[in-house]
This record gives C-alpha cells, structure tokens and sequence, in this order.
C-alpha cells in the first residue's frame, strides 16, 4: 500500500496551488430597484418627504461614498410603477419599469442629476394611477436579469 497518498508534507506542486488565494475582481455592480408608484409620492408625517424622494435621496448619498471611495464599482437605478417605460439602447424595455440610470462608474453629472430628480423632477417618468392596470412583477424582473446580464464587468464573474 502506497502511503504517499494524503502525506501532508510532501510539498507537491498542487499543495502550492490550494494555498495560494485566488485573485478577485473587487467591483460590484448595484442595481437600485425603487418603487415609484402613487404611493410613494404620500408624505408619511407634515414636513418629511416623501418615500420616493427619501429613496432617491440615499442613492445618491450612496453614489457619492463610492465617487469618494474611488473604487470603480457599477450603480444603476431602476424605477417600477412608472407609467411610461425606457431601457438603455439595445435593451427591451417593459411596462411600468424604467431605467433612470443604466449600470455605469458613478460620477458627478450622474450624481447631480439622482439630487435633481430627488428634488422633484419626477415628470420624466410618471406614475401608475392608482386602481389602473396591475404592476406585473415577472416584467420588474426580466428587466433587472437583461441590466445585470448586460453590466460590465459581469457581476458574479469575479477575476
């Protein structure tokens, strides 16, 4: 019997192997998926803003630490319950999602502009009416499957 097998100190090169760690692709890619319906517009008590623009708000807080951080990682914004729709080029767009921003390294003219619409610049997308037709949730999530199938880098796919 051949009691090199499981020697722990044989020093092989496949040992050398398993030690070493793997290298990382240290990027994330983040997709902010935001309920934009009617709801969201209500001021929850006198004074407070809204949900959405509380919403808006954060990514854009959000955006500004991974500017500052320097670490190149991906962010997008996707709004559902909006009653128009839009995708980035290339991308098929579904009923009441729309992508405010596409996948992409943050920077200050992405910044300015989540601080505009946060303000209230909330006619580019509208909302669903309330009692009108049903959100369907099966076309929230093809859209966030197509933006992160079409990230780069591939998230998931870390080198």
């Amino acid at each position: 019997m051949d009691d090199t097998f499981g020697d722990e100190g044989s020093g092989s090169e496949d040992d050398e192997k398993e030690s070493e760690a793997p290298s990382f692709y240290e990027k994330d890619c983040i997709l902010f998926v935001i309920d934009a319906r009617q709801a969201m517009l209500a001021e929850p008590a006198p004074g407070e803003p809204p949900p959405l623009t509380q919403a808006l708000r954060a990514v854009a807080a959000t955006m500004r630490k991974r500017v500052l951080a320097g670490d190149g990682d991906q962010v997008g914004v996707m709004l559902f319950g909006t009653r128009e729709k839009s995708a980035p080029e290339g991308l098929q767009s579904f009923d009441h999602t729309f992508v405010l921003l596409p996948m992409a390294e943050p920077h200050a003219a992405v910044i300015e502009k989540m601080q505009n619409v946060a303000a209230g610049d909330l006619s580019e997308f509208g909302h669903m009416e309330e009692g009108g037709e049903p959100l369907v949730i099966e076309s929230v999530l093809w859209q966030i499957s197509m933006l992160f199938a079409h990230a780069k880098p591939k998230p998931g796919a870390r080198k």
